[in-house]
């Protein structure tokens, strides 16, 4: 183990953590749709690494509370993330961050159900498997909103779908 502190269980704020048989639980935890909010992707800046140092950890399942996975960016904190630290900024945060889960070097697997939307289909693109139950709902509604997937979304469905169903959605 390095120097960073292992994962612990966490009961509150914007991610749940959990770990039982070497298995880390991650729960986004903004019912009912779960965004990602700041808060969200500075907790997770923080864990990542220390689940890529945590021996104890052997496989990460990362997954919504409720009946959603996640809705995407919190289009609330918009003006709020402009005003702070910039839309170029904030876009190579979350990209960043879903490239180190991707990179992690155990299996991540995105628990998904509900609503995997924009930034949430995003999350589960950077996992390493998907299991989605027959409630999922996919997409990358952003485009109406006159914005790309801009957190490595277009590159990372076009590897894991068919290209023509990655152009249709």
């Amino acid at each position: 183990m390095s120097g960073i502190e292992p994962v612990t269980e966490v009961s509150e704020g914007p991610v749940r953590v959990s770990v039982k048989d070497k298995v880390a639980m991650l729960t986004l935890y903004d019912p009912p749709i779960n965004p990602v909010a700041r808060q969200t992707v500075e907790f997770l800046e923080d864990l990542v690494p220390r689940l890529a140092a945590d021996d104890d950890v052997r496989v990460v399942v990362l997954s919504g509370e409720g009946s959603n996975f996640c809705s995407g960016a919190n289009i609330k904190q918009f003006g709020e993330i402009e005003s702070h630290e910039g839309q170029d900024h904030y876009v190579r945060r979350r990209v960043a961050l879903i490239g180190a889960i991707e990179a992690l070097p155990k299996p991540v697997i995105a628990r998904m159900r509900g609503y995997a939307l924009g930034g949430g289909l995003e999350f589960a693109l950077g996992c390493h498997f998907r299991i989605a139950d027959t409630t999922v709902k996919v997409g990358v509604p952003e485009v109406k909103l006159g914005t790309l997937p801009a957190w490595g979304g277009t590159q990372r469905l076009a590897r894991t779908v068919p290209r023509d169903v990655a152009l249709r959605m």
